[in-house]
């Protein structure tokens, strides 16, 4: 056999789903943000229903699905707890944390973490915290990217 008809279900799926995609993005590129408040927070509009299933959707990745069932059979059931441990912890932040922050944002106008640190901690150390916070935030996005490559190079390997 060759590659394409091996291989033609991931290619069918994948070639659909990026057509998708740019219909999407095509269709709704009228509604598109014109000002930051609209591009980073939809001027605070998002009902939590959707803010949910985003927050699914970038914790459901190959750090989730590889990383940490490889883990937990590593590990055993002790490691397996984190899943958890994890959700009892999201909905507390989001029950004790969520709507105090949501509060101070809407006050201060703030639309990233940084710009919170910068605008709710008015002294000579404001911008460093700003600042380190989004170094932090930079930090841990490059290695959960990493992950994710990581994860997906593996996936890709077992399909091709």
């Amino acid at each position: 056999m060759d590659y394409l008809s091996e291989h033609i279900i991931v290619l069918s799926l994948t070639v659909f789903y990026t057509l998708g995609c740019l219909y999407i993005g095509y269709y709704f590129r009228k509604k598109a943000a014109s000002d930051v408040e609209g591009y980073y927070i939809a001027k605070r509009s998002i009902p939590g229903w959707v803010v949910s299933l985003a927050f699914f959707s970038t914790s459901a990745s190959t750090n989730t699905y590889i990383g940490q069932a490889g883990i937990s059979f590593k590990y055993g059931l002790s490691w397996a707890w984190m899943g958890l441990i994890w959700a009892i912890f999201c909905v507390i932040s989001w029950q004790l944390l969520g709507p105090r922050m949501r509060l101070h944002t809407a006050r201060l106008k703030s639309f990233t973490i940084p710009d919170y640190f910068h605008l709710r901690y008015k002294s000579s150390l404001a911008q460093s915290i700003r600042i380190l916070s989004a170094v932090v935030i930079l930090f841990a996005t490059i290695w959960y990217m990493a992950g994710i490559a990581k994860g997906c190079a593996h996936v890709l390997e077992s399909v091709m």
